[in-house]
């Protein structure tokens, strides 16, 4: 199951990445033809990263919108922090640097399709990767024998249907339902180099659901969506490695990804001007902790936790687009999101983005931004080695660069 699952997230993120590559290239190369490059020099992120682990858009269903009887959507983000540690603090005393550099970029990526089943019923299928953390620390972090590196990664596969319904000549609302599916992978390490490693993957797929409601007036543009998204519970098992050799025995545990409501509104503000706000709460504080058991670690009474220190988020967005002409459309945007918890600090972001339509139903988007992570800090004591530690997340731009291709049937 591991092999697979890595072989599957490998293809995954290699298709995605190539396809973001061939994307970025023939719109750059667009773009340079037509002088039009300015507002992409900046880097920046498309995918929300910063509450929590969620790597999702804010409207990840938005495809079940589009006019065009069927379509496909492409899109990748890679983000790359710059915020770094400090102050790294221990009651037994740590030997070592007391920062850190940035943890390593990361990309996202997700593929969907979706088609008309009947005049009033639009579905769509999408494979993403929704949830995904990396924290590394450098060589010599005095922390280290508490927290060197953890990585926890997802793959994810969605289904969902809206049906429409009539109010008015130019009123109608959606019923939208959908389920989820998805395996998850989590490498948790002691030391620098490694002398505790707990390595643990899905035992079987995890699955959950999604219900919202939107209100379409066609006249003006406007509709108001929310989306309630079921907490997904994973079911793990993996192994326990001490100083680089296997233990005797296998781990198990269990990881939920939190519970969410989403909110939306947008709407024509004027002729080819359109404006959208956006927020959301996810249950972040019901992941309190990793948790794991088993026969390998009986040095430590069967079981483990490795808090995360997390909390309930909020996060706001606000965004206009403008179309410059029938072919060229360029927009930007602003969103908070709040951290959290742990080294997962409050991310403020803005972005700029430019599309050029290919026919009537199709696009090819790049976006750009630049984020500012706000600076927090950390304590607790670990349950495997019951020493306490704390350390200070500093303040720091982050960066990246996106892009989206749409096509419509």
């Amino acid at each position: 199951m591991f092999a697979q699952i890595r072989a599957v997230r490998l293809a995954f993120i290699i298709t995605l990445g190539a396809t973001s590559a061939l994307l970025a290239l023939a719109a750059t190369t667009v773009l340079l033809a037509l002088g039009a490059t300015t507002a992409l020099l900046a880097l920046g992120a498309t995918t929300a990263m910063a509450a929590g682990l969620n790597q999702e858009s804010p409207d990840p269903l938005a495809p079940l919108y589009e006019a065009s009887r069927a379509g496909v959507e492409i899109s990748g983000a890679l983000r790359r922090p710059t915020q770094g540690l400090s102050d790294a603090q221990n009651g037994y005393g740590w030997t070592g640097s007391t920062t850190s550099g940035a943890n390593p970029p990361r990309f996202g990526g997700s593929i969907s399709a979706r088609a008309s089943a009947f005049d009033n019923a639009d579905c769509m299928v999408l494979a993403h990767q929704p949830y995904g953390r990396w924290e590394r620390r450098d060589t010599g972090w005095a922390a280290a024998n508490d927290f060197a590196e953890s990585r926890l990664e997802t793959i994810g596969g969605d289904a969902a249907c809206s049906w429409s319904f009539a109010l008015g000549e130019t009123t109608g609302l959606r019923v939208i339902g959908g389920v989820r599916a998805g395996v998850l992978e989590i490498y948790h390490q002691l030391g620098l180099p490694a002398h505790l490693v707990f390595h643990m993957n899905s035992d079987e797929i995890a699955f959950g659901w999604r219900a919202g409601l939107a209100y379409d007036d066609e006249a003006t543009g406007l509709r108001i969506s929310a989306l309630y998204t079921a907490p997904m519970r994973f079911s793990l098992d993996g192994d326990h490695y001490v100083n680089g050799t296997r233990q005797t025995g296998s781990l198990t545990g269990d990881v939920t990804m939190p519970r969410s409501v989403a909110l939306r509104a947008e709407r024509d503000l004027a002729p080819g001007w359109r404006g959208a706000i956006d927020a959301e709460w996810a249950e972040w504080g019901a992941f309190d902790a990793m948790r794991v058991r088993g026969d390998a670690l009986q040095g430590q009474g069967g079981a483990a936790s490795f808090a995360t220190g997390f909390k309930d988020t909020l996060s706001f967005g606000a965004s206009v687009e403008h179309d410059l002409s029938p072919a060229w459309q360029v927009g930007v945007s602003a969103r908070w999101d709040q951290g959290a918890g742990g080294a997962i600090t409050d991310l403020v972001t803005l972005r700029a983005m430019v599309a050029r339509r290919i026919g009537a139903q199709s696009l090819i988007e790049l976006s750009s931004s630049i984020g500012w992570q706000l600076p927090g800090e950390t304590s607790g004591i670990d349950a495997v080695t019951s020493r306490s530690w704390s350390y200070r997340s500093q303040s720091g731009p982050t960066y990246g660069a996106g892009a989206r291709l749409v096509l419509g049937f």
